[in-house]
């Protein structure tokens, strides 16, 4: 009994040993701080070509499983986003550029969501002619000038 007692506890040590090592994500945060510059100049533009690409399948009217596909990929880069922000906040390093990519990718987040969620409504918006009547009779443009009407 002694030694099976023993055996079990040697095999839990074994696992906790494991499971420390498996579940360790100090060195995953080191690199994502050490090579800041080079996932920031990746996961900004990426996370903004993936929500403009949405917002412009919402604005053509194309099928929702191209939209659900642009929005799945842009909600993916906007946590990775989230996520190397967080290493940040972990150590504690509260800057102004921490704020702004935790602000972008929320942003981007809440336009992909909306945009997919609202897209019926959206299109509606956009179809009608009247928007585009209102917006010549507010705005005109004569060359490189951009000025309002009445105020001319």
């Amino acid at each position: 009994m002694v030694y099976l007692i023993g055996e079990i506890t040697a095999i839990i040590s074994q696992i906790d040993k494991y499971l420390d090592f498996m579940f360790d994500f100090e060195p995953l945060f080191q690199f994502s701080r050490h090579n800041c510059v080079v996932i920031c100049s990746f996961l900004v533009p990426a996370n903004l070509i993936a929500t403009i690409a949405t917002v412009v399948m919402v604005i053509r009217v194309q099928s929702l499983p191209k939209m659900l596909w642009s929005s799945g990929i842009a909600t993916v880069l906007s946590i990775a986003l989230f996520l190397h922000v967080s290493t940040w906040f972990m150590i504690g390093v509260v800057t102004p550029v921490t704020f702004i990519l935790f602000g972008l990718g929320t942003t981007c987040l809440i336009i992909n969501m909306l945009a997919v969620t609202y897209r019926r409504e959206i299109a509606q918006l956009l179809a009608h002619k009247w928007l585009i009547k209102l917006a010549n009779k507010v705005i005109n443009v004569s060359g490189n000038t951009l000025t309002l009407r009445g105020r001319e």
